[in-house]
């Protein structure tokens, strides 16, 4: 089971977030019966829970954040629909193995948000390329529990194996 929180941007107002009721509203979430999950079921916050905050607003969030992660292990975030700059905060002050590499692409066109991704990661990081490998692949592949034999090889790569069978 996966579960994804998304978390509107009117309610993470500084005060909001200073107030601690996100932190006491998503331990409530986690300690939960009537959601019944485990603490190993993946949980991930949309949009680093800073969606439309200003670059202020962002910066008192991720202390939050960092705590939420302390506190739940199976807490990741989604980088979806951020500006460059609130999400170059993140990428400096935040462990990039809690990062998932997310585009909204309902609403940003997906090569939009890979190059605001990209051009924020590379001001922020000091590796950006293994930085780049966990965000995009491997921090997604650990958090869904996928190995070598469950991840789905792409239909074109089917496509190429079965014509090349033919052949020989």
């Amino acid at each position: 089971m996966l579960i994804l929180i998304h978390v509107f941007y009117q309610y993470l107002t500084a005060a909001f977030i200073a107030s601690s009721t996100v932190l006491n509203n998503l331990a409530l979430l986690f300690s939960s019966s009537a959601l019944a999950f485990s603490d190993s079921a993946p949980v991930i916050l949309a949009h680093c829970g800073c969606y439309g905050l200003t670059d202020p607003e962002v910066s008192t969030a991720i202390p939050v954040l960092n705590s939420l992660f302390d506190m739940y292990p199976n807490l990741m975030a989604d980088t979806s629909n951020l500006e460059v700059r609130a999400l170059r905060l993140i990428l400096e002050k935040v462990d990039c193995s809690r990062l998932l590499f997310g585009s909204d692409a309902l609403y940003v066109p997906v090569w939009k948000a890979w190059l605001g991704f990209l051009q924020a990661l590379y001001g922020a990081s000091h590796q950006p390329e293994d930085d780049l490998i966990r965000i995009a692949s491997l921090n997604a592949r650990y958090c869904l529990g996928l190995t070598p034999e469950t991840i789905v090889r792409p239909v074109c790569q089917m496509h190429f194996e079965e014509q090349s069978n033919d052949v020989f």
